[in-house]
Parts: C-alpha cells; sequence; structure tokens
C-alpha cells in the first residue's frame, strides 16, 4: 500500500539521518517506528473510568474516594 505523507524538514532530515545510520530505507524505518508507536499508543479504553461535570459535586464533608465509607454514613452502618 502506497501513501504521500507530507513531513516537516526536521523531521525528514532526522528520518534520513537514522535511517543512513541503521543501513535501511527511510520507508522502512518510517514504517518500524510509526508500528511501534502506535501498537503503544494509549487509547482511551487504557485509561481509567472518570466522570467529570457538574453533576458529579460532592457536598461538603463527603468523599467519593471510599463509597462503602461514603454509604455508612449517608444510609447508616445497617444498611447491608
Amino acid at each position: 500500500m502506497s501513501r504521500t505523507l507530507k513531513l516537516d524538514e526536521d523531521v525528514e532530515a532526522k528520518l534520513d539521518r537514522e535511517a543512513r545510520k541503521r543501513g535501511t530505507a527511510p520507508d522502512a524505518l518510517a514504517n518500524e517506528v510509526l508500528r511501534r508507536e502506535l501498537e503503544t499508543s494509549v487509547t482511551s479504553s487504557d485509561l481509567p473510568f472518570q466522570i467529570t461535570g457538574p453533576f458529579v459535586r460532592s457536598r461538603a464533608g463527603f468523599s467519593f474516594d471510599n463509597v462503602e465509607k461514603l454509604l455508612d454514613e449517608v444510609e447508616s452502618p445497617t444498611r447491608k
């Protein structure tokens, strides 16, 4: 498959320099670097679940860090 990419001059110079240093073609090096980066890049599914927005505010004195403790404080320890 062929695709044309427009590289910044500094990136092209670094790619050419590194390819010569490794004794490989610039396109082969670009494939290797892109493949490695795309396989190890962080996706949204790798991030911890987080809810943001104005509806997630807690009242003063309450913390969502320990839900069991919060439920005990709000509902009473006998809720279980």
